[in-house]
């Protein structure tokens, strides 16, 4: 009996140490991951420091159509992406990690109607005008010491609890009765054809047509381009290759994640761990979701390391803390209305933009359509009456 007893203890004791190992490994897994995600982050923020991207003049004058800086950046960012989603569609490899990130991304926006991507895609094109960035930019401007950049932080909270106020009512009046399958959500699967050749069919457009822009408007005239030697040193680079880089960062998140660039769930995840302590998530069930799991903080540490990659880009062209934004109040409005209106859409500029259009989603071409026409028609409009941001 003693000796079963002593088996016993000794078979205990080798299931706890056999699950502290296997906890230890999961933690160390996730570490992993988390830091592929942050290294991804800082290449990211170095390559949009670099092309511009992040700065309010720079979005602002896009919108007004006196410069092209942003969609060159843009469009070679989404052919870039196109091309990576291809290559993990090909490859035997990646081609079930491929389907994940579809899946995943379906999966938050197959039961909204098309409605919803338009009207948020407009409020949050109305809150890229007012804030001159966009959700996934706000870190960049604030790690490179622009100033009004923490209003324009504070207003992307504010736009993200806002909203969580009224997902209830978006959700009840805004979703289909019956959710749309994952098929009717994609562009080729709509028209029938395989994803490699219509996608490869689309990256080949957009960078056709970022390099038709560029031969109309030469980056070099639309830049301040400087005499450094070190590539890291300049002040600005080509935006057709800062976007190239940042598009290219789908595959290290695919492989770490198995999902596509997005940021404004990052906003939701922060602000849930703030107001669960304090029970004001109990309130706003909407963000309960956001509280916990890599799947929700995986964007938190990626923008945290493009702003760390501006930042040091930034800090490498002495340009750090050269950068000026709108007013206060302008800058918190507009950080509202983006946030806000990203989570109407149930994605931003990255979700949609970045990620959703180079996996040929229906909804994404909507809400960036929407984006644009939002940004667009608040220039023009703030034109009309001579006001200057």
């Amino acid at each position: 009996m003693q000796h079963s007893g002593a088996t016993k203890k000794a078979n205990g004791v080798g299931a706890v140490t056999s699950s502290a190992k296997m906890t230890s490994t999961r933690y160390s897994y996730t570490a992993l991951k988390l830091t592929a995600c942050n290294i991804a982050g800082i290449i990211f923020g170095i390559a949009a420091e670099k092309g511009k991207v992040y700065v309010p003049a720079v979005i602002r004058g896009q919108m007004l159509f006196r410069q092209f800086t942003m969609m060159k950046v843009f469009l070679s960012a989404v052919s870039a992406g196109s091309c990576c989603f291809v290559v993990l569609a090909a490859l035997p490899q990646t081609r079930k990690l491929f389907h994940c990130v579809q899946e995943d991304f379906a999966s938050d926006v197959n039961g909204r109607q098309i409605s919803a991507f338009l009207i948020g895609g407009g409020i949050l094109g109305v809150g890229m005008t007012l804030a001159g960035a966009c959700p996934g930019m706000v870190t960049l401007q604030v790690f490179t010491g622009m100033n009004n950049a923490w209003m324009v932080l504070a207003g992307c909270f504010l736009g993200a609890f806002l909203y969580g106020l009224v997902d209830p009512w978006v959700t009840a009046n805004m979703s289909y009765k019956t959710p749309k399958t994952s098929r009717e959500v994609w562009l080729h699967s709509r028209l029938g054809l395989p994803f490699i050749p219509t996608a490869t069919t689309f990256a080949l457009m957009f960078g056709g047509a970022t390099a038709l822009v560029e031969y109309l408007y030469p980056w070099q005239n639309e830049a301040v381009v400087s005499g450094a030697i070190g590539y890291l040193s300049q002040s600005t680079w080509s935006p057709i290759v800062a976007g190239l880089l940042m598009g290219c960062m789908q595959i290290p998140v695919a492989l770490a994640i198995g999902t596509s660039l997005g940021s404004s769930s990052s906003y939701c995840s922060i602000l849930s761990c703030a107001m669960t302590p304090i029970g004001i998530a109990q309130g706003v069930p909407y963000f309960k979701k956001f509280y916990s799991g890599i799947n929700n903080w995986w964007q938190v540490i990626f923008w945290a390391g493009a702003g760390l990659g501006a930042a040091l880009s930034a800090y490498q062209s002495s340009s750090w803390g050269t950068l000026h934004n709108s007013t206060p109040l302008v800058c918190l409005v507009g950080g509202a209305c983006m946030v806000f209106g990203a989570r109407f859409a149930q994605g931003c500029t990255s979700g949609h933009g970045l990620s959703g259009m180079a996996l040929l989603s229906l909804p994404s071409f909507a809400a960036v359509c929407a984006m644009f026409a939002g940004g667009i028609g608040t220039s023009l409009l703030l034109q009309s009456f001579h006001y200057e941001l």
